[in-house]
């Protein structure tokens, strides 16, 4: 069977890593044609990040055929590129599960354009929507529930039965307490230990984690960021 051709919406670190998985994959047997990547800058289109060329940009590929994936460190980001090529007919968004995951797919309900990278462990009767990415060494407990469009940093350790809103941002190295529940649109700061619910569309950090104040959330998300 033919290698599917696929594409990376993304240059930037977070995208050459989504590249090594890729290639991960490939290594018992090739699954994925790596094309190159896609980048917002058009004056970067035709340079190489590493192995890969940059093909072109969001707007140039609006004809093209063939899977793809986002890989983007913010959760903002992710949804403004979903909201943007879902209405691009050609494009199907698999799931990339890096080989060595611990899961089970049996109780394990999954979207579509999902990222799960080296590391991560998945317990049981989990669902997980779409466009996310759970990193490196993440690990989830029974019964979580993960929304749309989140980026879930290396060694986060999410509780069973926690529910995780749409567009969350959960920073390298945090834990969240079991039964607790995530707010749409909320940023954990890396390192934060969530023992609370988390409202939608604030920042929490700290041990216990607190409610950063301030009246810019965008800035806010900078704390959570692990690259």
């Amino acid at each position: 069977m033919p290698a599917r051709e696929i594409i990376i919406l993304g240059a930037g670190g977070l995208a050459r890593e989504v590249a090594l998985l890729i290639e991960d994959i490939n290594r018992k047997g090739e699954v994925w044609k790596l094309l190159g990547y896609v980048d917002k800058e058009p004056d970067r289109v035709g340079t190489m990040v590493g192995k890969y060329p940059i093909m072109g940009t969001e707007s140039e590929i609006s004809g093209w055929t063939g899977d793809a994936v986002i890989a983007v460190g913010n959760p903002a980001q992710v949804q403004g590129i979903r909201a943007k090529i879902r209405s691009y007919p050609g494009l199907t968004f698999p799931n990339l599960i890096h080989p060595s995951v611990v899961w089970d797919p049996a109780s394990t309900s999954i979207g579509e354009g999902n990222v799960i990278c080296a590391g991560a462990v998945l317990t049981v009767d989990i669902k997980i929507g779409s466009f996310n990415i759970l990193n490196i060494n993440s690990s989830y407990g029974h019964d979580v529930v993960i929304g749309d469009c989140c980026v879930i940093s290396p060694a986060v350790a999410v509780g069973g039965g926690v529910e995780v809103g749409t567009g969350c941002l959960l920073g390298m190295g945090s834990q969240i307490y079991q039964y607790r529940s995530i707010g749409p649109g909320a940023t954990v700061a890396m390192g934060s230990a969530v023992v609370s619910d988390v409202a939608a569309n604030t920042t929490v950090i700290g041990v216990p984690a607190r409610r950063l104040p301030s009246s810019n959330h965008e800035e806010d998300k900078d704390a959570g960021r692990h690259q």
